[in-house]
């Protein structure tokens, strides 16, 4: 027998399992058509070639899968936004620009057409063709992770705001600075977006494990139908809490609604956006207005009223026609002091299609403006928000990035009005000035029956203290027998879990009121479980006494 020296020996035994507290998520994805943008510049010959167009005043047949072999067939809808430019090199036409108009050529699939006879082009005085365009893509169909900026550009397309997905996620990523999901939708049979394609994509998400939901889509019945669908996947037995953040269109009187001629009662259209909102959900944000600007390099052509309305038009969506564009007032504006000819126009002027022509007739291609973009850009900014912030912090004052300006908020609405609006659970978005950030005005909900339902942060806390503590939870499903040894250590999990979500600042505080055996279901563990969520700071009220 080896000899040992007497002394005090200690062997360490786990007895209990340490409990798992890692933090949850609370992902958001943005869900919308996505598009191939071909950049502004020579049409190739030949894919990778150096060998461009040239016109020489006879018709003339520019093969888009020369410019991109994946991208080059132009669905109707998309036609009118190519953009055909005739750029002189030879004689008397070198160093001009002629911009076309879309009744100077046509396409068929991938193939545009030129007009022969255009100008005083010939053999002798030649032009290269210089063209832009978008079309469909409809590989984006499935959820994908887009970790940084650059991969918004490789991944799905250029962000611009005539590119859904891909400006829908670079707003989002801009207020999240994290990642941010992204799922295409194709268009259909008829060449629109239909609120069964959101649905659908609805469907296919329950496969991943994302929270916050914005469509990129102002579609009639849309948000009742995301209703549907983040309700009937945030219920126990689904385990996929989630919610969806919209946007929907002002209503109209007699077409107009932002003071245009008089035509309107402000008070009646805020009643209506207020009403728009009756039966909808703590887990549905509707944001408000519907239309935001930023400032964007433009071809000159796509300034015009009829190109904007084209690139952001939805089926049966007539705000978002050449007309209701006019109606309210959603132009194209200067940046800054401008001088065109002999005319000089300044910030926030109007740029009216006869301005445009002014703008091609002073020599320009290419120029900043303010541009109109549809208000479903409010939503993939909280969107953003909801994915970088604590799941507790609340956005009311919250400056949201990526987008400059409102349109149909403050700047045409009085207090009394977006007061109504809120009041019925609009997610309205402000600035104090056009230098100043956007804001929330009150990070609403469209349940507005109790605060804590009314208040999105709440929301957002409560669901992520439901998906920790699942998530905390899950290993011990089917690998322990239920006896008095184990309900113990369930209990200290809980505590250990709560414990964690006070300190963590998502709850104010949590406790384990019971945890027994379902006498009717001898294989389940009732827990109940008291939580004290944070209510944000929404009023002081001081009164002054001298």
């Amino acid at each position: 027998m080896a000899y040992v020296k007497p002394g005090v020996e200690i062997k360490q035994v786990q007895a209990s399992a340490t409990p798992i507290l890692n933090p949850a998520d609370l992902p958001s994805v943005v869900v919308g058509p996505g598009y191939y943008v071909h950049p502004y510049g020579p049409a190739t010959t030949s894919v990778g070639g150096d060998s461009y167009y040239t016109y020489s005043g006879t018709a003339l047949e520019v093969d888009l899968s020369n410019s991109n072999a994946s991208y080059n067939t132009i669905d109707s809808p998309d036609e009118s936004l190519a953009i055909v430019d005739l750029v002189g090199k030879g004689g008397s036409a070198a160093g001009t620009i002629t911009h076309l108009s879309d009744s100077q050529w046509s396409i068929s699939g991938s193939k545009i057409t030129i007009d022969a006879s255009i100008g005083s082009f010939s053999t002798t005085n030649t032009a290269e063709v210089h063209i832009s365009y978008r079309t469909l893509r409809t590989d984006l169909n499935s959820y994908q992770v887009i970790n940084s900026t650059s991969e918004i550009s490789t991944k799905i397309g250029d962000p611009v705001s005539y590119n859904p997905l891909a400006f829908g996620v670079s707003v989002a990523m801009s207020n999240a600075g994290s990642a941010i999901g992204a799922y295409g939708i194709p268009k259909d049979a008829a060449d629109s977006v239909a609120v069964s394609d959101y649905e659908s994509a609805m469907d296919d998400l329950l496969l991943n494990d994302v929270y916050a939901i914005a469509p990129a889509a102002q579609i009639a019945g849309l948000e009742a139908a995301m209703k549907t669908k983040v309700e009937a996947a945030s219920v126990p037995a689904v385990k996929k809490e989630r919610i969806a953040i919209t946007n929907t269109l002002i209503p109209t009187t007699n077409g107009k609604y932002r003071g245009q001629g008089g035509l309107e009662d402000k008070a009646k259209v805020a009643g209506d956006v207020r009403d728009a909102n009756a039966a909808f959900s703590k887990r549905v944000v509707r944001t408000h207005p519907d239309i935001a600007y930023i400032i964007e390099n433009r071809h000159v052509n796509t300034l015009k009223v009829d190109w904007i309305a084209e690139s952001y038009a939805n089926a049966g969506v007539s705000q978002y026609s050449a007309t209701g564009l006019d109606e309210i007032d959603a132009y194209a504006k200067f940046t800054g002091t401008t001088n065109v000819g002999t005319k000089t126009y300044y910030y926030g002027d109007n740029i009216t299609d006869a301005i445009v022509t002014e703008l091609i007739a002073a020599g320009v291609t290419e120029m900043n403006a303010y541009v109109p973009v549809p208000g479903w850009a409010y939503s993939a900014a909280v969107a953003g928000q909801s994915a970088g912030l604590a799941p507790e912090q609340p956005f009311t004052n919250m400056p949201v990035a990526g987008l400059l300006l409102t349109h149909g908020s403050q700047d045409h609405f009085i207090e009394a009005d977006l007061n109504t609006m809120a009041g019925g659970g609009a997610y309205v978005m402000t600035q104090k000035s056009a230098a100043a950030p956007i804001v929330s005005r009150h990070q609403v909900t469209t349940d507005v029956t109790s605060i804590a339902k009314r208040e999105l942060s709440v929301t957002r806390a409560v669901d992520y203290s439901s998906k920790f503590i699942r998530q905390g939870l899950e290993p011990y499903i089917g690998r322990y027998n239920i006896t008095p040894q184990f309900l113990k250590l369930f209990n200290s999990v809980l505590v250990a879990q709560g414990l964690f979500l006070v300190r963590n600042g998502v709850l104010n505080d949590f406790k384990v009121a019971s945890v027994k055996v379902d006498e009717t279901a001898p294989d389940t563990i009732l827990a109940d479980i008291e939580i004290l969520v944070k209510y944000p700071v929404n009023y002081i009220k001081i009164q002054l006494i001298f």
